[in-house]
């Protein structure tokens, strides 16, 4: 995948999480702002191109108060599209190009809010758990969203058998996943969330899924939603196709009818994911 279609790859995820987020638990974190006060320093880790900050100036969840929101991503082509997209936000957002858990090691009750979407599933709960909530201060109020949690569907059913060993070998990439020598990943993250976020000693006020579910309508996707199931079975051929467990030829057979699944607007994607609200410690 180019820089690019990276970029818009994110961008067409945007429109797919506004659907998706989980608006109980958003109506919570909402209140919680509320209650907070006006000057608010908020961190948001993997923020990539800002979509979470530009949804939040949207529904306007900060009411009157401008916070001052500081926006982290590793990749720098990513940052500098942030800041073309935020720049007319009603609040300035500060985007800097560095790894979430170089920054977060700078960072011991400096925030008051702490956001991430899609984010901490990348990583091995148990260390950044704690290394994220550190950051906040007492008290201080996180909202974690779009954390995938073990399901992934995509239908109609090409073979049952087969289907369901690619999704199974598709969730083993993500907790067999390594980077940099360090575990980086967990297909499982929204339900071991609750666990790990009780070890740090958070409190968690609201809880409630965020599923993707990607459907046309009389073969017709919205948005850019063709183009984001492209690159999801792009994900699948760069993860699952250099399993040693699979037949080159079979897999791209599958691969092959996905792609013109998508084309005559038949593919459905389903994956589960969970959303939190809470307080640190």
């Amino acid at each position: 995948m180019t820089d690019d279609e990276f970029i818009r790859y994110l961008a067409a995820k945007k429109s797919l999480d506004d659907r998706s987020l989980n608006a109980h638990v958003y109506a919570r974190f909402v209140s919680e702002l509320a209650a907070a006060g006006a000057r608010l320093r908020v961190l948001e880790l993997g923020g990539g191109i800002g979509t979470m900050a530009q949804r939040l100036a949207e529904r306007g969840a900060f009411g009157s108060a401008l916070p001052e929101y500081m926006l982290i991503d590793e990749q720098p082509h990513v940052i500098t599209e942030a800041r073309r997209r935020c720049a007319a936000l009603p609040f300035e957002v500060n985007a800097l190009a560095i790894d979430a858990r170089e920054f977060l090691h700078t960072q011991t009750g400096v925030w008051d809010v702490l956001i991430a979407n899609a984010f901490l599933d990348l990583f091995e709960l148990k260390s950044i758990v704690p290394l994220a909530l550190r950051a906040l201060k007492p008290g201080g109020l996180f909202y974690f969203t779009i954390n995938f949690d073990g399901v992934t569907k995509l239908l109609p059913q090409i073979d049952a058998s087969y289907d369901e060993e690619i999704e199974a070998l598709y969730h083993r990439t993500m907790d067999e996943r390594v980077i940099d020598g360090v575990r980086s990943g967990d297909s499982h993250s929204g339900s071991n969330l609750f666990m790990h976020l009780r070890a740090a000693g958070a409190h968690i006020m609201a809880s409630g899924s965020s599923d993707w579910v990607v459907c046309a309508e009389e073969n017709e996707y919205a948005h850019d939603d063709a183009f984001f199931l492209g690159c999801i079975l792009g994900f699948f051929e760069e993860s699952v196709g250099a399993r040693s467990e699979i037949n080159a030829s079979r897999f791209r057979t599958w691969l092959n009818a996905r792609r013109a699944q998508v084309a005559r607007g038949e593919l459905i994607y389903l994956a589960h994911q969970l959303d939190f609200v809470g307080r640190a410690r």
